[in-house]
């Protein structure tokens, strides 16, 4: 990622507030990451709902498209609640996954850390898979 020109860089340091406000107006790529970070703080106090921590939630919103993550602002809680009943998409997936953390965590062999165990989750091809074992 790669902010350009070098003067639009600089403006962090001599007027932050207006290159902040600047990052969601950039590529794609530089205002999605700018959107998750900006929800973070909206959905942190809602995530123990689900069983997910911040590093799995993070994980599963850069797979929510730039534009899906607006509601997750104005209405936290709503955009977790929906985001739980959808079935579709790669975003969806991780979230489920991210879900799993809490009771298959302290399950795994010694040695073997939860991001081993994610990456072997992200095999399992159905969604459908992976969210029956979260409801059973």
């Amino acid at each position: 990622r790669r902010i350009e020109p070098l003067s639009d860089f600089e403006r962090a340091f001599t007027e932050p507030a207006d290159f902040l406000d600047a990052l969601a107006r950039r590529d794609e790529e530089i205002a999605h990451a700018w959107s998750i970070l900006c929800v973070k703080p909206k959905l942190l106090p809602h995530l123990e709902k689900y069983g997910a921590c911040w590093e799995d939630m993070e994980w599963a919103l850069h797979e929510v498209p730039t534009k899906d993550l607006v509601p997750a602002v104005e209405e936290p809680a709503n955009f977790l609640e929906a985001l739980s009943n959808k079935r579709v998409g790669e975003g969806i997936r991780r979230f489920v996954i991210a879900r799993l953390r809490p009771g298959m965590e302290p399950l795994l062999p010694e040695g073997l850390p939860w991001l081993d165990a994610r990456w072997a989750l992200e095999a399992i091809e159905t969604l459908k898979e992976l969210t029956d074992f979260l409801e059973s």
